[in-house]
């Protein structure tokens, strides 16, 4: 015996039909400020802002050795680097923790973040720039480098690219062009004292 057609089932397998989104307005709310689309109108797309990524470089201790957390934290603070959120070390502009930050350093090895309290060992470190966080991305990518080299000097360690490869001059340009298409509205003179 055959059963009678399900016709929720029958329903769930006709093509959708969408309808324009409406919304109610609050009383505080003009009618103007409200748009919607009708079948018969133009899609209207939002284009997303443009996102320039991150700059990363790595410092590798030499021959496959390890940072101690110890030799880490004191050449990180020497060099104006701050332990903070994420657990991570960043740098701030003016090197105050109050103002926003510029670039930071983690861990290669996962979880990435540092454990203060321990003897823990690291297999090497990633200093990296944000250049949608920062407004002079060309300073700031200049300032992480020079950070970078004294870091390498101090750990007695080589600088190197996202990939852990010896730094290039090629890649060092790369890295500046990118800085500066990245570059916003320029910081005002009193950020850029104590850099």
């Amino acid at each position: 015996m055959r059963s009678a057609p399900d016709p929720l089932l029958e329903e769930l397998k006709k093509p959708a039909k969408l309808d324009p989104v409406r919304f109610e307005l609050d009383e505080d709310e003009d009618e103007d400020d409200i748009s919607t689309l009708d079948d018969d109108e133009d899609e209207i797309v939002q284009e997303k802002p443009k996102t320039y990524g991150f700059i990363a470089l790595t410092i590798m201790p030499k021959t496959n050795g390890q940072f101690s957390s110890i030799a880490l934290q004191a050449t990180l603070t020497r060099n104006h680097f701050r332990w903070g959120a994420q657990k991570l070390y960043h740098r701030h502009i003016q090197d105050n923790p109050t103002q926003p930050i510029l670039y930071s350093v983690a861990s290669i090895a996962k979880p990435g973040y540092f454990d203060q309290s321990s003897s823990q060992t690291y297999p090497g470190i990633l200093i990296y720039l944000l250049l949608d966080e920062v407004q002079d991305t060309v300073n700031a990518f200049e300032k992480m480098l020079t950070s970078a080299r004294q870091l390498s000097a101090s750990l007695h360690a080589e600088l190197c690219d996202a990939t852990r490869q010896p730094i290039t001059t090629a890649l060092i340009q790369q890295y500046r062009t990118q800085a500066k298409a990245a570059m916003k509205a320029p910081l005002r003179e009193e950020e850029y004292q104590e850099w």
